[in-house]
């Protein structure tokens, strides 16, 4: 008897091996300041992570216990990694070009 196990995708994580990883999309201005990242979880429930450090390309925020549970060790989970995606603005006007280059040179 062969068991084929087949993983459906997910709307909201990929996984590896027992962590979730999901991928939050955010505006350089949360990037840059303080914010607040709702992460859905397989139970339903979302969390409110707060971001209060500044956020750059392939950073990752971990949350502990909170993956799938181990094949071997079901009373322990995997963990959730957020993994963050900035957008850009597509377009700045010379006025405003201008007020970046004034505040971030200090």
């Amino acid at each position: 008897l062969i068991f084929v196990v087949k993983e459906n995708c997910h709307q909201y994580f990929t996984r590896e091996d027992s962590n979730l990883v999901f991928t939050a999309k955010i505006t350089l201005l949360q990037a840059l300041t303080d914010c607040n990242i709702k992460v859905p979880t397989l139970t339903g429930r979302s969390l409110l992570i707060a971001c209060p450090e500044v956020i750059h390309c392939n950073y990752e925020r971990q949350i502990v216990g909170q993956g799938m549970p181990y094949q071997s060790f079901q009373e322990s989970r995997g963990d959730l990694i957020i993994r963050f995606t900035i957008e850009f603005p597509k377009v700045l006007n010379a006025k405003v070009k201008k007020g970046l280059k004034h505040l971030l040179s200090n």
